[in-house]
């Protein structure tokens, strides 16, 4: 890695999904989180946003092995496990929310209903579902932006490919 490149890593869901309604959701556990941190910690400059947006603006350098942390749709494992974890080792984070989920009348996104559903319900049992309310079939699908994902199946890539990728947002929702 050269001082003109950054490390980001993103996470979404740190929680220990045995422990709620949701056990076969895919989650990071905050055990392995840590597990992670110490290596970054390690091997990478854990900066923050301002140092990575100076660096991109030109009024700074990024350090040879720079690393930059996210955390996306303001999950209240952020708030209470990540924060805290990140405050007593001193790093920064950022932390991206959503206005849907935090607004006056806040709601789940489709992408977060989609990732339940999986969990709750397995790929045959949505899709079929998902097939019969939209009158369409999914798609095949064999990798993703970054090739195959070794956590999850095709049927499970293409249901989530079709209902946050190919739909509408409000055509996903009417069907969720």
């Amino acid at each position: 890695m050269t001082g003109s490149s950054c490390l980001a890593v993103m996470y979404h869901y740190v929680r220990n999904s045995e422990e709620t309604p949701f056990p076969a959701i895919r989650a990071l556990p905050p055990a392995l989180l840590e597990q992670q941190l110490d290596w970054l910690q390690a091997e990478y400059d854990v900066i923050g946003l301002p140092q990575l947006e100076a660096a991109l603006v030109g009024r700074a350098a990024l350090a040879p092995n720079a690393a930059v942390l996210t955390f996306d749709d303001g999950f209240i494992d952020h708030y209470e496990t990540v924060f805290p974890l990140l405050c007593r080792r001193g790093l920064r984070g950022t932390f991206f929310l959503t206005e849907d989920a935090c607004g006056e009348a806040p709601r789940l996104l489709p992408v977060h209903k989609v990732q339940f559903l999986l969990a709750r319900l397995g790929a045959d049992p949505f899709g079929q579902a998902v097939r019969a309310a939209c009158g369409r079939s999914l798609p095949h699908v064999d990798g993703g932006v970054l090739g195959l994902d070794r956590w999850e199946d095709g049927d499970s890539r293409a249901i989530k490919q079709f209902l946050i990728h190919e739909l509408s947002f409000d055509e996903a929702d009417r069907i969720l």
